[in-house]
């Protein structure tokens, strides 16, 4: 069968490359209908050949890609990942939310919160994880203690930008590794730089030097810089619940959760074998893609 798959086009086309790698009875096509005409063309021409539609960004909006998709009442899953589930929440709040594609699909995300805040709007949603990690088996101690975010340009109050820094002035003598960030307009520390954009190699080797990873943000959904920080035995302070992470609330519980951590580090720079083997098993390639595509398999019209 053909299923087409739309939406976040860097998990969207990653996912459609390793589904079909594993999957060779069915034929997965990404198609960036969000950017690309020429992609929006091609949706046209195979969604009359599709068994199922993927949309891997959640729809509470007018889009003429899912008008088309519910014209041919073609099987139709929707994938929560976070900012769009706000944007759902805000239109079923003020009335504007298109409830006819969202009653027409099968939901599904991999951040059970979302799930939960979603509950009024999305009754049926289910949990699903599609994220994969080929762990690298590192096991010898930490090198030195740093710290290591990411923090995009435009968005350091979204990212709690302003805690790294206070926690940075606090602890001059460690360094901190923003990813994402020039910091233009930032405040300067001598011990904060700012990387801007890394490659996949360069993040790779950043998580891997860095026993503390930080994610700081005011919504979030199942972020995989949280599992790349554990699969190198790294401690993660998150401001969203996680079985291997420190949750924080606010900018207090954060700077004790921090302050311990360094305390415990600076005793000892052990990788956190437990982190490691977490990741092994809850992000294994072969388990998550099995299960999606049983999952697929079962899709039925909503």
């Amino acid at each position: 069968m053909l299923v087409l798959i739309n939406g976040l086009s860097h998990f969207g086309s990653t996912l459609a490359e390793a589904l079909q790698a594993m999957d060779k009875k069915n034929h997965y096509v990404f198609l960036n209908t969000y950017v690309s005409k020429w992609a929006q063309l091609k949706f046209l021409i195979l969604l009359p050949f599709a068994r199922l539609v993927i949309s891997f960004n959640g729809v509470s909006s007018y889009s003429g890609t899912m008008e088309r998709v519910l014209k041919r009442k073609k099987k139709l899953i929707m994938f929560w990942h976070g900012t769009d589930a706000l944007m759902a929440r805000d239109r079923n709040d003020n009335g504007t939310i298109n409830n006819e594609y969202i009653k027409n699909a099968n939901h599904y995300s991999d951040a059970p919160w979302l799930i939960d805040e979603l509950k009024d709007i999305l009754p049926n949603s289910e949990v699903l994880n599609f994220k994969t990690i080929n762990v690298i088996n590192s096991y010898e101690e930490f090198d030195k203690l740093q710290v290591l975010t990411y923090v995009p340009d435009g968005k350091e109050i979204f990212y709690g930008l302003s805690w790294v820094l206070e926690s940075a002035k606090k602890h001059p003598e460690i360094p901190f590794y923003v990813m994402g960030n020039t910091g233009v307009n930032q405040e300067r520390l001598k011990n904060v730089f700012y990387l801007g954009w890394v490659s996949f190699k360069e993040s790779i080797e950043l998580y891997q030097a860095s026993p503390i990873f930080l994610r700081l943000t005011k919504h979030d959904g199942n972020a995989l810089s949280i599992a790349q920080a554990l699969s190198f035995g790294a401690e993660v302070i998150w401001t969203y619940p996680h079985e291997k992470g420190h949750m924080v609330a606010n900018q207090v519980e954060f700077q004790n959760t921090f302050d311990k951590l360094v305390f415990n580090c600076q005793l000892k720079m052990d990788r956190n074998i437990k982190n490691i083997e977490y990741v092994k098993t809850n992000y294994d390639k072969n388990i998550v893609l099995a299960n999606f595509i049983k999952k697929i398999h079962g899709t039925r019209k909503a």
